[in-house]
């Protein structure tokens, strides 16, 4: 198929950072990243006591979101500390998973692990977190002509998102 047969969907979900030429982005969700861990691996290590201990950990991350490592350590002023092993999956859900499981600890968009976090089987050791710069977008070309089917459904998908961040981002406790 050359690029001359191809269509522009009408719209698309991407993660990173705009601009995009000749998108229009609106911003959905994922701009909190909290570091999490089941409170048993937290304690079968030792306890979590300085935000220098993330070099003792296994970190499980996803591996489209290699820049959370270099944005969670900016933000806390750890430059160069490397987690002792790292495990990479593709889906949050895995991630999750895995780490409820107490396999390793995650850098996760809150929303992805508000309810672990708000049953308790995650937690936040020392509240370490950050905001991201690479979030979820809802996209769709700037010359897109109006299509009243279309702008209610991207209406919906915007406050829907709205909602949705802001249910998640409801402060947890540290551990």
């Amino acid at each position: 198929v050359s690029e001359s047969e191809t269509e522009e969907p009408d719209i698309e979900i991407a993660h990173g950072v705009p601009p995009w030429p000749g998108k229009e982005a609106h911003f959905l969700f994922g701009r909190d990243v909290a570091l999490v861990a089941a409170p048993g691996l937290i304690d079968r290590m030792g306890g979590f006591r300085r935000a220098a201990d993330i070099q003792k950990i296994t970190l499980l991350q996803h591996y489209q979101m290699p820049t959370f490592w270099a944005e969670f350590t900016e933000a806390h002023d750890l430059r160069g500390a490397v987690p002792e092993h790292t495990v990479r999956y593709g889906y949050y859900s895995v991630i999750t998973s895995a780490a409820v499981a107490g396999l390793g600890f995650a850098l996760a968009p809150r929303c992805y692990v508000a309810y672990a976090l708000a049953s308790g089987a995650l937690v936040k050791p020392l509240g370490l977190c950050f905001t991201s710069a690479i979030v979820c977008w809802l996209t769709h070309p700037r010359d897109q002509p109006p299509r009243p089917g279309l702008d209610a459904f991207i209406a919906w998908l915007k406050s829907e998102a709205a909602q949705f961040d802001a249910a998640t981002r409801a402060p947890v406790q540290p551990a």
